[in-house]
């Protein structure tokens, strides 16, 4: 027994390494400049997503700019996720090959990859995946040994991933009603009410009290309002996202249906009902992005990285899960034919995605220690002007410095260490102009760059004109 933990730990090190090992030497990206501003500027993250203050304040305290150890932790949390994978699937199935086989589909699920691309997301996301993994696994020991102490465990990383967590875990209540069921098989007790009861306190209070605290700056801004995305189309969105989470899109639409009939087919004639377990808990985050955000998801979005976990263990419990049936050889073998070329396309795509991700990354390193190196300190009210005639280099340039819910001044304004209000990016000549007369009173300093290929090129700013003329 010790021996296997051992053997699963090297393992599950080694394979999550060869898949998402590069991304210890990625630059930050998206999210992550919105988060580091906020953690710069002693801003605390509205509700419901100020845990990444909670988080990132000590880890910039040690860290700094450095991207590396963020990813590095990233890397680290991604890692504890698979190994909290395979002892809930354990605990669940009773069935190593199940758990084991379940953590090598997640590794290399191309669902949700986008989220590792960030470390900011990879972080936090990863995080809530371990409490809650955990907070299942503890619920299950409770209900197949009956011994208090593992309801106290789960109860407690409940009410953490809650509090933490409360843009996620508003599934995990839902959830651990389910393993009930599942798990127990028997009409619910007194003693199961009264824990209900219990479980639905800590959700009250989340969910209806904590969002209207003053120095959380209130929900009413931030949390989308239910319900208003519900229309007829989400029926085509939720559909969509499912297949597109279990097939990738390289499939077409006519395969993807025919393989999500035949893994039907297969959920229904295996007898084996905790099958439906895992399914559920994929479904139910589903419906849930559907009914809050109104939105269909593609394979690598970062969104669907909460349910990875659970499509790799509906994927092995179908393959593994033992059944009497005699002709559970044949069965067996179907379900392999179906299986493996759903794993063996979520790996090649996700190679694939990654080293797009890879080329964006090296390029973001290279763009910012290139301006850095000869811009080492700015003024308030700089303005980058990039202009190039070249299309996809300049759009590969905006996305690079793209932040999310800042705008692309921010990225720079995390390195600079400056509001980003004060500082201009720009990619087009109007625009330029435009910011150019806006700021006329505070004096502005322009740095102008055109694109040589990929290659940034510094100019003298008397050449904006005629540059501006030739391109136009």
């Amino acid at each position: 027994m010790y021996q296997t933990k051992w053997i699963v730990l090297l393992a599950v090190f080694f394979l999550s390494y060869v898949s998402f090992g590069s991304i210890v030497h990625f630059n930050f990206a998206q999210d992550d400049f919105t988060i580091l501003y906020y953690v710069q500027n002693n801003t605390l993250l509205f509700y419901p997503y100020y845990v990444g203050s909670l988080i990132f304040i000590p880890l910039y305290n040690v860290f700094k700019l450095n991207a590396s150890y963020y990813y590095t932790v990233s890397l680290l949390l991604f890692i504890c996720v698979g190994l909290s994978l395979y002892y809930f699937s354990f605990v669940l199935f009773k069935d190593k090959i199940i758990a084991f086989t379940a953590v090598v589909f997640f590794i290399f699920s191309f669902a949700g990859s986008d989220a590792l691309y960030t470390m900011s997301v990879g972080i936090l996301m990863s995080l809530f995946l371990i409490l809650e993994l955990w907070t299942l696994s503890f619920y299950i020991k409770y209900q197949t040994t009956k011994r208090n102490k593992y309801f106290y465990f789960a109860f407690s990383l409940y009410v953490l991933a809650l509090f933490l967590f409360p843009y996620r875990a508003y599934v995990l209540l839902l959830f651990i009603l389910l393993l009930y069921f599942f798990v127990r098989k028997k009409r619910p007790t007194v003693l199961f009410v009264k824990q209900v009861f219990l479980l639905i306190l800590p959700y009250l209070f989340v969910y209806g009290l904590l969002p209207y605290i003053p120095f959380l700056h209130t929900a009413e801004h931030h949390l989308p309002p239910l319900f208003t995305h519900l229309k007829p189309e989400s029926i085509n969105h939720v559909v969509q996202t499912i297949k597109n989470v279990i097939i990738p899109s390289t499939f077409s639409f006519t395969t993807n249906a025919a393989y999500l009939i035949f893994m039907l087919i297969i959920l229904i004639v295996h007898k084996n009902r905790r099958i439906l377990l895992p399914l559920l808990f994929l479904l139910i985050p589903i419906l849930g992005f559907v009914l809050i955000f109104g939105e269909n998801y593609e394979t690598f979005d970062r969104y669907l990285y909460v349910i990875r976990p659970f499509l790799a263990l509906f994927l092995a419990a179908l393959l593994f899960c033992q059944s009497s049936s005699p002709q559970f050889s044949f069965r067996r073998l179907f379900i392999i034919i179906i299986i493996f070329p759903i794993f063996l396309f979520h790996t090649i795509e996700n190679v694939k995605y990654q080293k797009e991700i890879i080329t964006d990354r090296n390029y973001s390193r290279y763009l910012f220690n290139t301006i850095r190196s000869s811009h080492p300190n700015i003024q308030d009210y700089t303005i980058f002007f990039f202009n190039s005639p070249d299309v996809p280099a300049r759009n590969r340039l905006s996305r690079t410095t793209d932040v999310g819910a800042l705008p692309h001044s921010g990225s720079f304004a995390v390195y600079y260490k400056k509001d980003y209000e004060k500082i201009g990016v720009v990619f087009y000549c109007d625009t330029y102009a435009s910011l150019l007369e806006t700021w006329k009173a505070n004096s502005p300093r322009t740095i102008y760059f055109t694109l040589q290929g990929e290659k940034l090129a510094e100019k003298n700013l008397g050449d904006t004109a005629s540059d501006c003329q030739t391109i136009e």
